[in-house]
């Protein structure tokens, strides 16, 4: 459609000037024949009278040509128009498909930060411990109250550095706790007083990045709850 729009100027003007000769060979074959035929009037005529027979049948030539030109140069700027217009229209879909590729491309970035979101936990999963604190039975009785004892297991990654806190004081630490190994913890409660405390477990992962697992201890009668934090 550009293409064939861009050739209809060239052909247009090139009709009208095509056709702007012919008139002009045909008036001029005319005049020759009329100056020939009147050959003998234009031999007794003064030059001033030769300028202005001259004159007269020019004029009308002239004329002629400057309509045409009027003509041509409305086609030019009609052509021009359209030119100008079908640019326009290129343009206007160059600035559609550059701002769907952006769509695309932008999509396309959400979708990878996602995917690579989703390796990143993955990952962090994969490195992190599993531990699960469980009853161990009961020591006995102490000075302010009973011991009871608890077991740590680890089911998930090595972990290193391990620390536990009960109720923000530290009562343990172990240089590391591998997968399927356990350690063991006392803790002193008073059954008249002590219904609940809450244990912390700090720990390094196995790449190395420090995280806790928090939990919340309830004596239930001669059991225990033991809820995630």
């Amino acid at each position: 459609m550009s293409e064939k729009s861009l050739k209809k100027p060239a052909s247009d003007g090139r009709s009208l000037v095509r056709s702007g000769g012919l008139v002009t060979v045909a008036y001029i074959s005319v005049m020759v024949w009329y100056a020939f035929d009147q050959l003998s009037n234009l031999l007794e005529m003064t030059p001033n009278e030769f300028g202005d027979f001259l004159a007269g049948v020019f004029a009308p030539l002239a004329f002629f040509w400057l309509v045409l030109g009027f003509f041509q140069q409305g086609r030019e700027l009609r052509n021009s128009s359209e030119a100008l217009w079908l640019q326009g229209e290129e343009l206007r879909n160059s600035v559609e498909q550059q701002r769907d590729l952006v769509t695309v491309t932008r999509e396309q970035l959400a979708f990878e930060n996602e995917l690579l979101s989703q390796q990143r936990d993955e990952m962090k999963r994969n490195a992190q411990p599993i531990l699960r604190v469980v009853p161990a039975g009961t020591i006995g009785g102490a000075p302010g109250g009973l011991t009871y004892r608890f077991r740590v297991w680890n089911h998930g990654k090595l972990c290193t550095d391990v620390r536990l806190l009960r109720d923000g004081t530290e009562m343990t630490a172990r240089p590391s706790l591998d997968t399927g190994e356990n350690f063991e913890f006392n803790a002193l409660m008073d059954p008249k007083v002590d219904t609940e405390f809450s244990i912390e477990i700090r720990y390094l992962d196995s790449r190395l990045l420090a995280g806790h697992a928090k939990y919340k201890v309830q004596k239930n009668g001669p059991d225990f709850l033991i809820n995630d934090l």
